[in-house]
């Protein structure tokens, strides 16, 4: 079984004398002080708020540039493919008209040639029936 004993403690009693007026003095001019300190930083604080907040507006506006830029890109690229697919189709419209076009010289070129030796055989005829007439 447990048994209680009594333990005599020492404590230090309270000061009840105060502290004398220069202690007074030199904690209210160390207020004073402190005090100047805190509405010093409190300011800087403020400066670094004002800093901050139109750090932030120009965040803001680049972001926005950034933005309005990465539109006019796209719209950009959009014409360029635009534009590519237009040179394209023409590219390809040329294309066939000079196809046409060649095919109908070719044609044309047939029927020249076709000409061409109609009139040879022509010639060839009119040169023997001249030898016959000079013969006669």
């Amino acid at each position: 079984m447990m048994t209680y004993q009594q333990v005599n403690s020492t404590f230090l009693p309270k000061s009840k004398d105060e502290q004398p007026y220069l202690n007074k003095q030199v904690a209210l001019e160390a207020n004073l002080i402190t005090s100047k300190e805190n509405e010093e930083l409190l300011s800087k604080i403020d400066e670094y708020k004002n800093k901050v907040s139109e750090l932030e507006k120009k965040i803001e506006s680049k972001t926005q540039e950034i933005h309005s830029y990465n539109n006019l890109i796209v719209n950009l690229e959009e014409e360029i493919k635009d534009l590519k697919d237009k040179k394209n189709k023409s590219d390809c419209t040329q294309i066939e008209t000079l196809n046409n076009n060649i095919i109908k010289i070719q044609e044309e070129n047939i029927k020249l040639q076709e000409e061409l030796t109609a009139q040879r055989e022509h010639t060839q005829l009119l040169y023997v029936l001249m030898m016959i007439l000079v013969i006669i």
